[in-house]
């Protein structure tokens, strides 16, 4: 059996902006905290982030794909997670049985160190996404 592929967009134009000469730097803060990448909760105003806030915002909409429920209650477990003083909150995951490599999916885009978060390039080759039977 065969299944045609899913195709999903996610976008929200509530935070879209014009960037000026060619400035590319991420400044701005705001979000839903289910959703937003730890990074840009903690960013003062004149911090930066890069794009690696929209691969952890990818894990946060997996995961609610998957569970019906967004990886963290509240903004403080999600700092714990962020500063190493918390494990990844698998169990809603682990309840449904999500597979292994389904769980190392999400975990993957949803590391603490947005350096060593996969690319949206990398993240398309992941083994899981390219299983007939992800679950």
């Amino acid at each position: 059996m065969s299944l045609s592929p899913i195709v999903i967009k996610i976008g929200d134009f509530g935070f879209s902006k014009r960037v000026p000469n060619n400035e590319t730097a991420l400044r701005t803060t705001g979000g839903h905290f289910e959703y937003m990448a730890p990074e840009v909760d903690n960013c003062s105003p004149s911090c930066e982030y890069t794009n690696a806030v929209d691969i952890w915002s990818l894990g946060c909409v997996v995961h609610k794909i998957l569970t019906g429920l967004t990886p963290f209650a509240n903004p403080r477990e999600r700092m714990r997670y962020y500063y190493g003083m918390d494990e990844f909150p698998a169990q809603n995951l682990d309840n449904r049985g999500i597979s292994i490599s389904g769980v190392g999916f999400i975990k993957c885009l949803m590391k603490a160190d947005p350096p060593t978060r996969p690319s949206a390039g990398e993240s398309r080759m992941d083994a899981w996404l390219n299983t007939v039977d992800k679950i």
